[in-house]
């Protein structure tokens, strides 16, 4: 199952759902994600 972690719940929440076999992400994980790809982009 996939879930999105909010900023109100600690970033250990993702960490324990991975740890039993779940797709989890942080909502500050995808944050510096879609900022890196605008870097990138922007380098070019």
């Amino acid at each position: 199952m996939d879930f999105k972690i909010d900023e109100n719940l600690p970033i250990e929440v993702a960490d324990l759902l991975r740890q039993v076999g779940h797709d989890a992400v942080t909502i500050a994980e995808t944050f510096v994600e879609k900022m890196e790809t605008i870097v990138e982009a922007a380098d070019r």
